[in-house]
């Protein structure tokens, strides 16, 4: 099987001649063949694939041959009007279409359905219309084929007379020349004719034919159509050739053209220049070449000794026109430049050899041009810091950074902080914001601050803000060292520059330091709002920033038996008794209450003010095989 585009010619076999008689036009078919070495492509099967035949661009209809006849008459005469619609596609008009002084009249075909018309051969359409009104009438056609519109150019006629029609004199063209007859490229040629006309009837137009061009023509100083009016066109940059030309005019009525004329002889204009050759050698002195390049010419000069630094090589005369200059060192260092050589005049050009970017001679990694328009020679490598920037040569290369210069751009920034920050070395981006900050990259390095982070040190404050409102420093977390951030302490009215660590402000048992370590609030001595001071949640193993997380209050031991004996008796039974511990805090109160079924709950004993102690309570089982056990807290 075959998936790809490919060009073939091959017979179909008159037992498939059939089945491609039945397949539509532009449609895709799938041709399966045989071809054996030597032998013309055997075709097996022709199938019509699935889809859609290609509907091919459609042309828009064309009108020629609009005319009226007779042109001219009188009120009773009639007049018909005909014109050729044509279409490729073979569509048929939407409509064919007379304007008449602005009227607008439908047309008929000449050919109904039954005589077979044929839109691709062309089929005329024509009207009549009589009791014109006296004057010159301007007249067109219009046609659509439903997609495109076109018309014709509107033209004069028919010339109608209250009586008899009248006589129209055609125009004449005559005394036709061109000035000079023969020139080069460079000349201006002026081309004339004559028009006159007996009935007085200004031109439409007096146009100049030249070759397969068309130029309109002006008339010179006006005059008088019947004793004849001169019309000029001048033209300049001809090409080299023979050339031939013509007049064509109309009255409005009739159509008259001159008989061609050979002229004028137009041939290529002779222009020099000189070209003057300066190189800059960057290496040893030594021989090369100069080769011209142009549209007619290839040619090479030998140069037998280019000294270094720069040098005049030689003069060389050229035709005007545009060349490529190339200069080729022997050692194979190449310059190339296009130029223009004007006419009489020294055009100079400078052309500095340079080796293949990708050439690495000594196998640093250095590419040889680079070393030598950098350094001057390949006695450098890959390791060096020459300018102590903090860029190694290969780091300058890769950068696109000059390895002489501390900061290539010249913008106070090093070149190794650039390349280190992400900012650009080889463009002066010192007051710019990257990150906007209200730091620029200036003052970004002077501060030891990233020029890519707003907060360089993570502290939730941003570097310019750190600078002029807070006087912190924007590379240090924790500017005065007691374990909090700059920003922490400021959102919650700390001083950053101050040790407060130890500090406890709301009284909740838990420093500053620690609050921060529990994320919760130190002004705040219940963070949550679970009416569990910070410091107990903390101390009991809760999350003092979630409500939701409850300290363990209340705990209990396993139950513990114990024999109960009368005094003087035998032991009757063994008694269990279990241990609950409650933990308090100062002014809240404590009700403990149980139940055997999770579902019914009674006190346990009265009600407890906390005093900030744990307190051990005793409970009698009894004979209950399991007890519940809960608290309930209030503040009141």
């Amino acid at each position: 099987i075959v998936e790809e585009d490919i060009a073939m010619d091959f017979l179909v076999p008159d037992e498939l001649a059939e089945n491609v008689a039945e397949i539509e036009l532009q449609s895709r078919v799938l041709v399966t063949w045989m071809q054996f070495p030597g032998e013309h492509p055997k075709v097996t099967a022709i199938t019509r694939l699935n889809d859609k035949p290609v509907d091919p661009e459609n042309e828009p209809p064309v009108l020629s041959e609009g005319h009226v006849s007779p042109e001219k008459g009188s009120e009773d005469d009639p007049f018909e009007f005909r014109v050729l619609y044509r279409d490729a596609d073979g569509d048929a008009p939407e409509h064919v279409t007379l304007e008449i002084d602005g009227e607008r009249i439908e047309m008929d075909s000449e050919l109904n359905e039954n005589q077979g018309q044929d839109f691709k051969e062309g089929v005329h359409f024509s009207t009549r219309l009589k009791h014109l009104e006296p004057g010159i009438h301007h007249f067109r056609f219009i046609a659509s084929d439903d997609r495109h519109k076109v018309d014709t150019e509107t033209r004069k006629g028919p010339m109608v007379a209250e009586g008899p029609a009248p006589e129209n004199t055609r125009p004449i063209l005559t005394e036709t020349f061109v000035t000079p007859g023969e020139g080069n490229t460079d000349n201006t040629f002026t081309f004339a004719v004559l028009y006159q006309d007996k009935d007085g009837d200004e031109p439409l137009y007096v146009d100049l034919r030249l070759d397969n061009h068309r130029f309109s023509m002006d008339s010179v100083d006006g005059g008088n159509p019947e004793a004849g009016i001169q019309f000029k066109v001048t033209l300049q940059g001809l090409s080299a050739d023979e050339h031939k030309y013509s007049f064509v005019t109309s009255d409005g009525i009739e159509l008259v053209d001159t008989d061609w004329n050979t002229g004028p002889n137009v041939v290529e204009a002779e222009h020099m220049g000189t070209l003057s050759v300066w190189a800059i050698n960057s290496f040893g002195a030594q021989g090369g070449t100069i080769l011209v390049e142009g549209d007619t010419i290839e040619k090479e000069f030998e140069v037998d000794l280019i000294h270094e630094e720069d040098g005049f090589l030689r003069l060389i005369e050229l035709d005007t026109g545009s060349y490529i200059i190339q200069l080729e060192l022997e050692n194979g260092a190449v310059d190339s430049k296009e130029v223009h050589i004007a006419s009489d005049k020294v055009t100079e050009i400078e052309l500095k050899p340079i080796l293949d970017k990708e050439v690495d001679s000594d196998g640093d990694h250095l590419f040889d041009d680079w070393e030598i328009d950098h350094f001057g020679n390949l006695e450098k490598d890959s390791t060096g810091d020459e300018d102590e920037d903090g860029l190694v040569n290969l780091a300058e290369f890769k950068a696109g950074t000059n390895p002489n210069l501390a900061d290539s751009d010249e913008d106070q920034l090093p070149d190794g902080w650039e390349v280190d920050n992400l900012t650009n070395p080889i463009k002066a981006d010192a007051h710019e914001d990257g990150d906007e900050d209200n730091l620029n990259n200036l003052a970004e390095f002077n501060n030891g601050t990233r020029p890519t982070r707003r907060d360089t040190d993570g502290d939730g404050l941003n570097d310019g803000d750190e600078l002029t409102a807070h006087h912190t420093d924007p590379t240090k977390r924790d500017t005065d060292g007691d374990h909090m951030p700059d920003g922490w302490e400021l959102k919650f009215e700390l001083n950053p520059l101050s040790q407060d660590g130890d500090a406890d402000l709301d009284n909740d048992s838990l420093s500053n330091v620690d609050e921060f370590r529990a994320s919760t609030d130190p002004h705040n001595k219940d963070t949550d709002g679970d009416i569990f001071p910070d410091g107990y949640e903390v101390e009991n193993g809760s999350n003092a920033a979630d409500a939701g997380s409850k300290p363990a209050i209340l705990t209990m031991d396993a139950p513990e038996e114990e024999e109960e004996v009368e005094p003087g008796q035998e032991p009757q039974q063994r008694k269990k008794r279990v241990k609950i511990r409650l933990r308090t805090i100062p002014g809240l109160r404590y009700q403990i209450k149980t139940s055997g079924n999770m579902k019914t709950w009674a006190n346990h004993g009265d009600s407890i003010i906390g005093k900030g102690e744990a307190l051990d309570l005793l409970n009698e089982l009894q004979n209950d095989s399991r007890k519940f056990y809960k608290v309930e807290i209030s503040d009141e």
